[in-house]
């Protein structure tokens, strides 16, 4: 029997993905940029992805807290539950934490219990259980390891690509500043700072292996490559299998949730 078709939307802080797929598969694909009208890009996505499709499911990662399919913070973009409500137009929609569906695919690709970190523009990471359970927390906010303090601060704010460019000061983004020699302490101090989070992470959770994905965490660059020369521990640091993609796998992989 044929899988269904469903669309998975990954909405980030600078754009948002959508694609067709089927069994995890993407087919088709198309991409945006965020903004102040947000929901009118996510809902013209999708529209023109499942146009002439019979659309099974629909399932939407987002940057923010999620509780029992539910968002639950705006942190990071202008939620409106209004989206829910148009995309379930076409079909039946399910909400989760972009993280924990970065999660899903990557667990869909190991099999085995694991701490899926997403290092990019921000920072966030999930547990997945051996049954492949994203651990959500009794609030939905098992995701925080930005929150960590480092000297006053959150580690998210000076070790994610957006506490970089924040303290590089020149507009230019973290893909940019990546090759730029004026830039390399930057990127290798916050390897150190993301080094230490994840292993105290991974020491505590002890999962069979972790997972690195993200722009940053993905992208050959001071920072991870600082990650690495100092990740001591027996337990496999992985690169994610789907790299920057994993979110919107995973975002239709939870499609039929809804």
């Amino acid at each position: 029997m044929t899988a269904p078709l469903v669309l998975g939307l990954d909405i980030g802080g600078t754009s948002v993905r959508a694609a067709v797929a089927r069994d995890g598969a993407l087919l088709e694909r198309r991409d945006a940029a965020s903004g102040p009208d947000l929901a009118e890009t996510v809902v013209e996505l999708a529209h023109a992805l499942a146009e002439g499709r019979d659309i099974a499911g629909i399932g939407v990662g987002v940057p923010e807290y999620v509780d029992g399919g539910r968002v639950t913070s705006t942190e990071v973009i202008p939620w409106d539950d209004g989206i829910v409500a148009a995309l379930e137009r076409i079909a039946p929609v399910a909400i989760e934490a972009d993280v924990r569906c970065a999660a899903a695919a990557e667990w869909a690709a190991f099999r085995e219990p694991l701490l899926y970190v997403s290092w990019g523009t921000g920072l966030s990471s999930t547990l997945v259980l051996g049954d492949g359970t994203a651990w959500a927390g009794a609030r939905g906010r098992a995701l925080a390891l930005g929150e960590r303090r480092v000297d006053g601060v959150t580690l998210e704010s000076i070790a994610s690509g957006r506490g970089i460019e924040r303290a590089h000061g020149t507009g230019a983004t973290a893909r940019e500043l990546a090759a730029r020699d004026d830039a390399a302490d930057l990127f290798r101090r916050a390897g150190e700072l993301v080094a230490a989070a994840v292993r105290d992470a991974a020491l505590l959770l002890d999962p069979a292996r972790v997972v690195i994905g993200g722009g940053l965490g993905t992208a050959d660059s001071p920072a991870r490559r600082t990650l690495e020369e100092l990740w001591d521990l027996s337990i496999p640091l992985t690169t994610a299998a789907h790299g920057a993609d994993s979110g919107l796998v995973g975002a239709a992989l939870v499609a039929l949730r809804g």
